[in-house]
């Protein structure tokens, strides 16, 4: 029994693979943060600015020290300060450019993560879900071999052939298990309170900044959102063992998929609701090949 369990464990974790599924998460996080960062960049100086939405005194009293509030005790005002800002923000826009296509990948990736805590730290009054995603995930893919597919880096290289690595595996293990990991606090969480047991979907589908379709006819089946709210405790908070399951398992990432895709569409959060969608999608839906081209994919094997 011992030696069966040994041999499981070996084969989860460190099974040789090439990593594709690491360098399509590039891709899919690089490009993410790309579109994020393009839309903010017309708004920085609403979001940021000295006389935005919070002022640079105002951020720094509630979150403490950040970047505005460093620019403006060096001196930094009017004009130079909005330069300083945005050719930060610049630097950021650029680092996950090059990081979605794959250049200098672990330069772009560093700069990347670094830029992202520091307006996550800016904006912290203002960040949501999807900023918390993509830090940690930047931050787990500065140790993985993320360019070694799909990436101007691996076509300039020399070494044509990519060997296959226990290392690429048990890097999509940890983050798959982060995933799931934060889907457990995200249910368990919920089930603590009170509104995921009775009238959160209801509220949430009627908030004023989400309400862009009438769902007044839900106060005829008020049965339905509760039943949605449950489910999502169940789908979310069991996730980790969910996936696991084999034969099932793909259906319950595609459960999680489709809620994000409903977030997206009834709350218009697209960005968030598509990036996770798509975070999901490749870390256990994406087919990866171990070892020989014969070798069964996850979704076969695992899932």
């Amino acid at each position: 029994m011992k030696a069966r369990v040994k041999v499981l464990f070996e084969e989860f974790f460190f099974r040789p693979s090439s990593g594709e599924v690491l360098s399509l998460l590039r891709v899919v996080v690089g490009t993410m943060m790309l579109i994020k960062g393009l839309f903010l960049f017309p708004h920085l100086e609403d979001l940021f600015g000295q006389y935005g939405y919070l002022q640079a005194h105002l951020m720094s009293a509630i979150g403490g020290e950040n970047f505005v509030s460093r620019l403006a005790k060096v001196g930094f005002t009017g004009q130079k300060f909005s330069i300083a800002l945005h050719a930060f923000f610049l630097v950021h826009i650029f680092a996950a450019g090059f990081f979605a296509l794959g250049y200098q990948t672990k330069f772009a990736n560093f700069v990347l993560w670094i830029t992202q805590a520091a307006f996550f730290r800016l904006g912290w009054e203002s960040v949501y879900g999807i900023d918390s995603y993509c830090h940690n995930l930047t931050f787990f893919m500065l140790w993985l071999p993320v360019g070694s597919h799909w990436s101007l880096d691996s076509r300039l290289s020399e070494t044509k052939e990519v060997a296959l690595s226990s290392y690429n595996t048990l890097g999509l293990r940890l983050l798959q298990i982060y995933l799931c990991l934060t889907y457990v606090d995200a249910g368990v969480s919920k089930a603590k309170g009170h509104d995921w047991w009775s009238e959160a979907i209801w509220e949430v589908l009627h908030l004023r900044e989400f309400n862009h379709f009438s769902f007044l006819w839900m106060a005829w089946v008020p049965w339905l959102p509760k039943i949605m709210a449950w489910s999502v405790l169940f789908f979310e908070s069991f996730y980790i063992l969910g996936v696991w399951i084999p034969r099932l398992g793909k259906y319950w990432v595609l459960v999680i998929i489709s809620m994000h895709i409903g977030i997206a569409v009834t709350m218009g959060l697209v960005l968030f609701g598509l990036t996770l969608a798509l975070v999901n999608a490749t870390l256990f839906l994406v087919p990866i090949r171990y070892g020989d081209r014969s070798a069964p994919t996850p979704s076969e094997s695992h899932i």
